[in-house]
């Protein structure tokens, strides 16, 4: 598991048409190598529902400080003072690539209903990715930079979808965002420039899990017709 514990859910709070709500806690990142910790060490939550189970608890006491480990250490080599829930500490130690938001979190739970028009204009003007060297920030896109097609963007029932997840390439040289309009954006972790930006060429992820399981279940149907002709000629 990529994170230790990035939620903790406080259903009884929620209307019944809602989804879990995201608090900070405790979390870790390990870096793609292994060899590096990210670790986000929020203020500990004053409201008494919001209890720390005991793997949060025990990175509590073992790290006192947000910001980037080497495994097995406890010394940090560098520092931050925000949290976030979806983050990728990169293979050097050096470099960290932040999604901000509770966007990732809401993926599961697309809505066929639009969000409201000022909503979805304040969102898309919102900070979505950052890069960092050493705990420093290099630079910050916001959504609307980074998708091409915002109409095309699915719904939640508080946000619009933009991310379909982020992977560091082979070398490391490079992280790859997937946009939920398809888009496959390769930046350079040194600057954070975007250093290609293409068609992913698979469109959106869940309507490509229903194409793929339909072109089974026909694939299949075909193959039992098939099937069934032979024996009636047999027979």
């Amino acid at each position: 598991m990529r994170t230790t514990l990035v939620f903790l859910l406080l259903a009884s709070s929620l209307a019944a048409d809602e989804k879990p709500i995201a608090y900070p806690v405790p979390s870790v990142y390990p870096s793609p190598n292994e060899m590096y910790r990210f670790v986000l060490v929020p203020p500990k939550a004053t409201d008494p529902r919001l209890k720390e189970n005991a793997i949060q608890q025990e990175i509590r006491q073992q790290y006192t400080t947000s910001g980037l480990y080497e495994t097995g250490s406890t010394k940090p080599l560098w520092t931050v003072d925000w949290f976030d829930y979806e983050n990728f500490p990169a293979d050097d130690g050096i470099h960290l690539v932040r999604f901000h938001g509770e966007n990732s979190m809401w993926r599961p739970y697309p809505s066929p209903r639009k969000l409201p028009d000022e909503l979805i204009a304040e969102q898309l003007s919102a900070p979505a990715v950052s890069f960092y060297k050493k705990g420093e920030l290099l630079r910050t896109y916001t959504v609307r930079e980074l998708v091409e097609r915002p109409n095309e963007l699915p719904h939640t029932m508080k946000f619009i979808l933009w991310n379909a997840g982020g992977v560091y390439t082979k070398d490391g040289q490079q992280f790859v965002l997937m946009t939920q309009d398809s888009r496959q954006l390769f930046f350079d972790i040194q600057t954070g420039k975007i250093a290609e930006n293409r068609g992913a060429g698979l469109g959106n992820t869940r309507l490509w899990v229903v194409r793929l399981a339909m072109a089974i279940v026909g694939t299949t149907i075909i193959v039992m017709f098939g099937f069934f002709i032979y024996l009636l000629r047999k027979n």
